[in-house]
């Protein structure tokens, strides 16, 4: 491509517009020879261009790529999810599609809040489930449209090999599966104080029994690595499952009656209904009261010291300074992860140095994103 000018011309356009025009023009010609530069010069030219690399290989067609200018269409049950959300302006994200293992190798983490970052103590949660278990894929879903650039502990979480921070599409996710037409007319949401919770209680269920693998709670931070070669679920009292952690191999007999009941009795009114109740209601309807067997059939029934060692009753102990050595001194040999019961902590975090539970859980399994902050 050749450019032409007249003295005239150069004289009426200056300069500065001319130093422009060339960078302009020298950009389409890059354009037409190397499509990486059209992901680059997306961006407006007024901000910093923003790495997207992420440190993964992902192609083009893995990757959605959003530029800080870009209007951003909501889906229906986005517009839900994000109402409360009063940012503005948009920041450039990197996001893979869904690609679960056919194995079933896989850890389910789901972001359900619309957050566009990660606070040090969810992204703790996600480093040590991708620490202990280096031969799975560890998905990270978020439901917000966009990430934002400034969390740096999402790029610590994407250095791992093994993890893939994903953008959640619920329609596709639940089109598969017996709750389609139930999260179509958006029931989640009708006539309930927790959208959020009803969502997230459906879609841990859709993930595993589609794809099979495990699914955490992002408050369930992981000490050892996690029983990988049956189905399980864990309890956090003698009585009662609860969902904030079980695994399932896909279309697993559980999964099927566990669809039915949900849709038979669904209630958006009572809290844990469609959760640990509907866990109860299904094991019991196999294998009659829990509070004294430890398998349902094929399905292993954790005692409360393996995944829920501290009662949510008591969940300030994880807080608590000068409390964390004796604890892991004591703990059950069967303990393999905890519960931080963050529907009551949510606004509690860990001071370093503070030798309580958390603080010596933490620098112990999710030391990169504990280094990387002061308070988690």
């Amino acid at each position: 491509m050749a450019l032409f000018f007249s003295t005239r011309t150069l004289r009426a356009i200056g300069a500065t517009s001319l130093v422009w025009i060339l960078v302009i023009s020298v950009n389409n010609i890059l354009n037409a020879t190397d499509p990486r530069s059209k992901i680059i010069m997306n961006h407006d030219v007024s901000k910093p261009v923003i790495n997207s690399d992420w440190k993964r290989d992902a192609t083009e067609a893995e990757t959605q790529t959003m530029s800080p200018t870009s209007t951003i269409s909501l889906s229906s049950w986005q517009k839900i999810l994000c109402s409360k959300r009063t940012r503005k302006e948009t920041f450039s994200s990197s996001m893979q599609s869904l690609m679960p293992e056919e194995s079933g190798r896989n850890i389910f983490f789901a972001e359900t809040s619309c957050a566009f970052s990660l606070n040090a103590k969810r992204a703790c949660v996600v480093e040590s489930a991708a620490r202990h278990h280096e031969d799975h894929t560890v998905h990270l879903l978020m439901t917000s449209p966009y990430i934002s650039d400034t969390n740096t502990l999402i790029d610590k979480l994407i250095s791992f090999p093994n993890v893939r921070l994903v953008a959640a599409n619920i329609d596709e996710i639940f089109k598969g599966t017996p709750l389609h037409d139930w999260n179509k007319k958006l029931t989640w949401a009708s006539n309930t104080k927790w959208p959020i919770y009803n969502l997230s209680n459906a879609l841990r269920l859709a993930l595993v029994c589609q794809y099979g693998g495990i699914y955490l709670d992002m408050d369930m931070l992981t000490l050892e690595p996690l029983p990988l070669h049956k189905p399980w679920i864990g309890r956090e009292e003698m009585g009662m499952p609860c969902n904030a952690g079980f695994r399932f191999p896909r279309n697993h007999w559980f999964c099927e009656d566990t669809f039915a009941n949900f849709l038979k009795n669904y209630s958006g009114k009572l809290w844990g209904h469609n959760g640990p109740q509907l866990f109860r209601r299904v094991m019991e309807g196999h294998c009659g009261k829990l509070a004294h067997i430890s398998k349902c059939r094929d399905v292993e029934i954790f005692e409360p010291a393996v995944i829920y060692p501290i009662h949510f009753s008591h969940w300030q102990s994880y807080f608590e300074p000068g409390k964390g050595s004796d604890w892991m001194r004591m703990k059950s040999k069967d303990t393999v992860a905890i519960h931080l019961w963050n529907k009551f902590s949510r606004n509690n975090s860990i001071v370093h140095g503070d030798n309580s539970i958390l603080d010596l859980v933490a620098k112990e399994n999710c030391p990169l994103v504990y280094a990387a902050t002061k308070d988690i």
